[in-house]
């Protein structure tokens, strides 16, 4: 009985989902969203769904509001395809966590080792000047490590308070890469009170870190945060990938190839 009754909520839910997911795509092809965007949506959500990652309805609707912006909806499809991820690399419990106008709140939690741990997913833009809303900060530095920092505090206010928190930071541009991370990483070490809440930062170069160490994901981590990372976790978090590893390698490899054709 408990079964069916469980089978029947989760049919709900993906009908829900589904006519989101429909309206959703609508919306995208009348702002004339290039075709395979929309298609790499379709195929998000199914895995999403197949993963059982759970309340997948609150990034669709964050996708909906979002839509009018396509910088914007950019940064919010980080959130879907870092919760794939999640899942992949067999993370427990992917929940997608339902905006609060009144509290700052991550976007995701996840379990991992017996630890929840709760991700904020940030991306920096191509632009330089999207770093932040200027009213919000006007005096943000123009500098890359000030930009990286600027944009790290701005996240960190979403962080929850006595829990492991990361800030996932994925770089589409080469105008971060894993250098200017460390020297910003070394001015947070420095403030501990600021960044207290801040258990470590999860940054890629939007698809890789370091090629021949097959490593998709660095992990810098907060040593002074209040609430740290064991060495399974750290290790766990540090290889993730989004694809199977053999493939990662291969792909890798093809480019390589093609850069060195003369």
């Amino acid at each position: 009985m408990a079964n069916n009754l469980q089978g029947k909520s989760m049919g709900k839910e993906k009908q829900v989902i589904n006519g989101m997911l429909q309206e959703l795509i609508k919306r995208m092809k009348e702002l004339n969203y290039e075709g395979f965007k929309i298609k790499r949506l379709k195929r998000m959500v199914n895995e999403l769904q197949q993963n059982d990652v759970h309340s997948i309805d609150k990034v669709v609707q964050k996708l909906m509001n979002g839509v009018n912006n396509k910088e914007a909806y950019k940064d919010i499809d980080k959130e879907g395809r870092f919760a794939i991820i999640l899942a992949r690399n067999r993370f427990s419990g992917v929940t997608f966590i339902k905006e609060d106008i009144k509290h700052k709140t991550p976007d995701l939690k996840a379990m991992g080792n017996r630890n929840t741990i709760y991700f904020e997913v940030t991306r920096k833009r191509s632009i330089e000047d999207e770093w932040a809303d200027p009213l919000e900060d006007p005096k943000l530095p123009s500098n890359k490590t000030g930009n990286i920092i600027g944009k790290i505090k701005a996240e960190s206010k979403q962080l929850k308070p006595g829990e492991i928190n990361i800030v996932v930071y994925w770089s589409s541009t080469l105008a971060v890469l894993e250098p200017e991370m460390k020297e910003a990483i070394k001015e947070i070490d420095s403030d501990p009170e600021q960044y207290k809440d801040l258990t470590g930062v999860l940054f890629t170069e939007d698809g890789a870190v370091s090629i021949p160490k097959l490593q998709q994901f660095y992990l810098f981590k907060n040593d002074k945060a209040s609430k740290l990372l064991g060495t399974r976790l750290t290790k766990k978090l540090s290889s993730l990938h989004e694809q199977d590893i053999k493939q990662f390698q291969k792909g890798h490899q093809s480019i390589l190839a093609m850069l060195m054709q003369p």
